[in-house]
């Protein structure tokens, strides 16, 4: 069988992201591995990187989100204009079944935000925003939308 997920890279901080998504999405750890931790299965870690994260698998409902640090400074190494969020960049789409629910996802995850499309309703969903969040990841959040 055959899926897809979504893999995310952060500089140095998947520990406050994986805390954070946690709280916004009611998300849970399937995994959590620490470079310290490899380095014990023998894959190199440097010095100060040990509590960074070498993998994680975070459920949100019956998927799951791949997230690890960036040790080999690959986020460091793209240009500016590539590494800029954008909306040509993949967005995580996220449907809530309420706007409660969506409302309260938001209220988590506002802070550092920068807002792409304001939260509000439309004929096919009763909310909907898209945002850049604080570590720059994109954002769709979308509730009561049968499709």
């Amino acid at each position: 069988m055959k899926t897809l997920n979504a893999n995310l890279l952060f500089r140095r901080n998947c520990n406050e992201a994986i805390a954070l998504y946690e709280k916004a999405f009611g998300a849970t750890i399937r995994q959590k591995i620490t470079f310290g931790e490899a380095a014990d299965m023998g894959f190199i870690c440097q010095p100060g990187e040990e509590n960074c994260v070498f993998y994680s698998e975070l459920q949100l409902g019956d998927r799951f989100i791949s997230m690890a640090d960036d040790s080999n400074d690959i986020l460091k190494n793209v240009s500016s204009e590539i590494n800029k969020p954008t909306l040509a960049l993949a967005n995580l789409l996220v449907h809530f079944n309420t706007r409660e629910e969506l409302d309260t996802c938001y209220e988590v995850l506002q802070e550092g935000v920068t807002i792409l499309t304001p939260l509000e309703s439309s004929p096919i969903c009763t909310g909907y925003i898209m945002l850049i969040d604080k570590f720059g990841k994109n954002w769709e959040l979308m509730s009561g939308y049968e499709g």
